[in-house]
């Protein structure tokens, strides 16, 4: 074992990024993960923040839903959908990883973003 300064996860990746190197897709799922943890917690105190305009009244959140209906609102709730999808089924992938370390992690990888496309495209009906 070495006592040096450890590097982390996330610098070897960046490093590695930048550097150009071909890194698995894999490890770019595990890079989206983050992501969109990071997202749907912004998401969620945006949403809190929303719905806090109960608290000043009905024409302040009377205003706020009549800003829900724009189309850059809807294409941002499709884009959040396809987020949470990813995140999930990822999110799945990682504790069948964690259960079975013999699966093939790249196959199971692309099977999760495949999913969550066909996924999305069946929720654009929903959404709009």
């Amino acid at each position: 074992m070495t006592h040096g300064k450890p590097k982390g996860v996330i610098r070897r990746f960046v490093t590695r990024t930048l550097r150009g190197e071909a890194l698995g897709f894999e490890a770019y799922m595990w890079a989206a993960q983050r992501v969109s943890g990071v997202i749907i917690l912004g998401f969620l105190i945006w949403h809190l923040y929303t719905l806090g305009s109960v608290l000043s009244g009905a024409e302040a959140f009377d205003q706020a839903m009549k800003r829900m209906q724009s189309t850059v609102v809807r294409l941002g709730e499709l884009v959040f959908v396809w987020i949470v999808l990813l995140h999930a089924l990822n999110g799945l992938r990682l504790i069948m990883l964690n259960l079975f370390p013999a699966l093939n992690h790249k196959r199971l990888a692309y099977c999760v973003s495949l999913l969550s496309i066909v996924l999305i495209l069946f929720s654009i009906p929903m959404i709009f």
